[in-house]
């Protein structure tokens, strides 16, 4: 269990801030994902507005799965530090082979600062302790 270990914020080839975590399977691999599964840190920094995303090249990224405050079962099941939670991708997104996923921090209502779009550095981390992917494995 890793206490503390997060990602953000990284300046965007538009110009803007984003925070996420990547995974790049290799060259070879291609994961046909139908859900994965996130640890929260111990930080007090773990975000509600989270998604993730796929992509074939690391430059094209499709969203799989997107979550905000609004989804109770994500903040009842990763609230307390330590705790864990799976989520299920929907049919079409499973179908869809990728080498490269990455879970990141959508812009949402993190703090009353938002407004203005001017974001504190302290959201725009992803913190948290592990990340798994599971479904079918091609290696070409």
């Amino acid at each position: 269990f890793n206490a503390c270990s997060f990602a953000g914020p990284r300046r965007e080839p538009d110009g803007g801030q984003a925070a996420w975590w990547m995974v790049d399977l290799g060259a070879q691999r291609r994961l046909f994902c139908n859900y994965f599964t996130i640890r929260r840190d111990a930080s007090n920094h773990f975000p509600s507005h989270v998604g993730l995303q796929g992509s074939p090249n690391e430059h094209n990224w499709m969203t799989l799965w997107r979550c905000s405050e609004e989804a109770s079962s994500f903040n009842n099941s990763l609230g307390v530090a330590g705790q864990f939670a799976s989520f299920a991708l929907d049919t079409r997104a499973s179908q869809m082979p990728f080498r490269f996923f990455r879970l990141i921090l959508f812009q949402g209502a993190e703090t009353a600062e938002d407004s203005e779009l001017k974001v504190p550095q302290a959201a725009l981390r992803i913190c948290l302790s592990n990340i798994e992917f599971y479904g079918t494995l091609e290696i070409q």
